[in-house]
């Protein structure tokens, strides 16, 4: 029985939340909060990024990055437009000093592995392709 419990409780810790992320650098957005759902992500189904940025300066292009790694292995790789729809309630340009939510939704690859911890890195660079913002991220596989 002792056993069992431990084991349960070993589940429990494993899948239960574990995402974790930092600005890597100050830039033209700071990720002011961020969370997943669901956590911990899904092999196979889709992952939603959402949370709130502080924008300093003024965005009218460029194109953000989000890579996946196993150990430094990379898995998955997005790309996209700054100006496709990523911040709510912003068409390019984006004016400065204005606090934004974002909503990132990603598909989670079927061969992604399972009950192992992954990490994660967003950059985005402006219309003169300097990088304005730089997020670190881990996160668990159920």
């Amino acid at each position: 029985m002792k056993s069992l419990v431990v084991f349960l409780s070993l589940v429990v810790f494993v899948l239960g939340s574990s995402f974790e992320w930092k600005n890597c650098d100050p830039h033209t957005f700071s990720v002011l909060d961020m969370e997943i759902d669901p956590d911990p992500i899904q092999p196979g189904k889709t992952v939603t990024f959402t949370g709130t940025a502080n924008q300093t300066s003024e965005i009218s292009g460029g194109s953000w990055s989000i890579s996946v790694h196993f150990h430094g292995i990379p898995l998955q790789k997005f790309t996209g437009g700054n100006c496709d729809g990523l911040l709510k309630n912003c068409s390019c340009p984006c004016e400065p000093d204005q606090t934004r939510p974002f909503v990132l939704a990603l598909p989670v690859s079927i061969a992604t592995p399972k009950r192992v911890s992954l990490t994660g890195k967003l950059t985005a660079t402006d219309q003169n392709n300097h990088q304005i913002v730089c997020v670190e991220s881990s996160f668990s596989v159920a």
